[in-house]
């Protein structure tokens, strides 16, 4: 199951049982029981899955971000495959289509950025950097992580200053091994495929860089395959997308809402000379349908990389029910909200599905990116 819970019955009650494997006999402990559902935690494992290991971290079990740290890599890899299988399926009626899990060199110290809680404690003592425990509430000091960068995880062994009335802090890694506090504003270097941009300390960049250059290779392949004249990047952030794959396309369409990303997307175009790249500051819920009416590319390519909760129902009727275009490549850190959204924008026949390709970009944690590749049906009723 998501999340790394064991899935077990009991007098036809389904039980989620906690850090328990496929095929295991475990001891446990009930902690919620509900009408058609409970959930359980392992106390004792009597009979072990083979795949089972002992977990790295000393704050495993408690801390929230990881999930998946008490089982090998391969398997939880044909774990997450098997899971996004079912997703798709159970909420989209998505059966073909879906490729094998991709996955980078590195299953831990991948993380370029974090976000931590901030305690203050006694004025004279410096304050104390938290993740948040599995009850998504309270705090858990850490003084060590080993799903951070080398040089990310240095900020967990010397504090840096904080300020008194921070309670969230965020860290981020560039490209020659500093460190930027999202408390000021800075630009600094990442290089992906040879290529170099600017990120902001205030803006969100990807979090796994290795992962994210097989993405782009991917979507570069996809994009040189089918020539389109517009390249439209929804929710583009600071334009990694843009830049990594739509090389040699005569007209790009940026749409961003966060200010600070909007800032190194300018600067990023300027700096790499693409005087072709128009960038729309704003919600692309809001902005998109007026630009997309305005022009009506037929030969373009749409790009979305939303955030978790996915697009707005509204967006995703408007691209399923008014826009023809070549293909749309959907980036999703979510699979659930992508399979409801994909339910969305395959409804009208207009689209289909040519491919979906799972990618583990935060290894050892439940979350799983997908990309899913839809191309335009020319023998539809859309316009």
């Amino acid at each position: 199951m998501f999340g790394g819970d064991g899935l077990a019955f009991l007098d036809g009650k389904t039980i989620f049982v906690e850090n328990a494997l496929p095929g295991e006999t475990v001891e446990a402990c009930l902690l919620t029981e509900k009408k058609d559902w409970s959930r359980a935690k392992t106390l004792k494992v009597l009979e072990r899955s083979p795949a089972r290991v002992e977990p790295r971290c000393r704050y495993y079990g408690r801390c929230g971000g990881c999930q998946y740290q008490h089982v090998e890599y391969a398997e939880e890899l044909r774990m997450k495959e098997a899971q996004i299988r079912e997703v798709f399926e159970k909420f989209s009626g998505i059966h073909k289509g879906i490729s094998g899990i991709v996955h980078g060199k590195l299953d831990y110290g991948y993380r370029r950025s974090a976000t931590f809680q901030v305690i203050h404690e006694k004025r004279n003592k410096a304050p104390s950097l938290a993740y948040v425990s599995k009850d998504n509430i309270t705090p858990i000091p850490v003084q060590s992580c080993d799903l951070l960068n080398h040089s990310l995880a240095g900020v967990l062994q010397q504090t840096p200053v904080i300020g008194r009335g921070t309670k969230k802090i965020s860290f981020k890694n560039s490209q020659d091994g500093k460190i930027y506090a999202d408390e000021k504003e800075i630009f600094f270097p990442v290089t992906l495929l040879g290529q170099r941009l600017l990120a902001s300390s205030r803006a969100f960049f990807q979090n796994n860089w290795e992962v994210t250059e097989l993405i782009s290779q991917k979507i570069s392949e996809v994009v040189s395959r089918l020539k389109p004249q517009t390249f439209m990047d929804l929710y583009a952030g600071v334009g990694t997308f843009t830049f990594l794959c739509a090389k040699n396309i005569p007209k790009i369409v940026c749409v961003e809402e966060n200010s600070h990303a909007v800032t190194a997307l300018r600067m990023n175009r300027e700096a790499l000379g693409w005087m072709q790249v128009d960038v729309h500051e704003g919600r692309v819920e809001r902005v998109f349908e007026k630009i997309w009416r305005e022009g009506k590319p037929s030969d373009a390519l749409l790009f979305l990389d939303p955030p978790r909760q996915g697009m707005d129902r509204k967006l995703a009727v408007f691209l399923a029910d008014s826009v023809k275009a070549k293909a749309l490549i959907y980036l999703s850190c979510d699979p659930a909200t992508l399979a409801r959204d994909l339910k969305i924008l395959l409804g009208t026949g207009n689209w289909r599905i040519e491919e979906i390709v799972p990618y583990d970009m935060f290894p050892r944690t439940k979350h799983v990116e997908a990309v899913a590749f839809l191309y335009y049906n020319e023998g539809s009723s859309g316009t």
